[in-house]
């Protein structure tokens, strides 16, 4: 449920406005603060809404905020998609519980689709080498599915319930 009256109003704001017309061009940052409460979710959601071509990426800084802009945006935007990159949770090198390795890995294939409006993460983990093309590859050689499609998860051993990780174990 898209709360579009206060997106509205939110919009006619003066200060909003200032924003909208001082965006850097893609690539380059803008950093706000002293926003109250979810003010700065609201303000991600006015922006994604008001610039449907463009791309933003939120870094909170730990996983605890990051899900609550996760909780915010999901309320405030409707039709804008969005997703989740966490960290792996200090396990160093090694490929942390796979229910996050396969959010990470789904979230990496949405995002190089072009299917990602707001990407929501932690400054850790902007900095965590991922092997995507290795990791990806070496995943759908040793787990093919045989399953109906969207129920691979369920038979990968450790994954019940983790409906993230069914379309990494897809055959290509």
């Amino acid at each position: 449920m898209a709360l579009d009256a206060l997106l509205d109003a939110f919009e006619r704001l003066p200060a909003f406005n200032r924003v909208v017309n001082t965006l850097p061009a893609p690539g380059a940052r803008l950093e706000l603060g002293g926003l109250p409460g979810s003010a700065d979710a609201a303000l991600v959601a006015a922006l994604s809404r008001r610039l449907p071509t463009r791309f933003f990426v939120v870094a909170a800084d730990g996983v605890a905020e990051a899900e609550r802009w996760l909780a915010d945006l999901e309320t405030l935007v409707s039709g804008a998609p969005l997703a989740l990159y966490p960290p792996r949770e200090g396990f160093g090198e090694a490929e942390p519980h796979m229910e996050i390795a396969g959010e990470r890995i789904e979230t990496l294939e949405r995002l190089t689709r072009g299917e990602l409006r707001i990407l929501l993460t932690t400054a850790r983990a902007l900095l965590e080498k991922t092997r995507m093309p290795r990791a990806r590859s070496s995943w759908s050689s040793r787990r093919r599915c045989r399953h109906r499609r969207g129920s691979c998860a369920s038979a990968i051993p450790g994954t019940a319930g983790a409906a993230l990780v069914s379309s990494a174990g897809r055959p290509p």
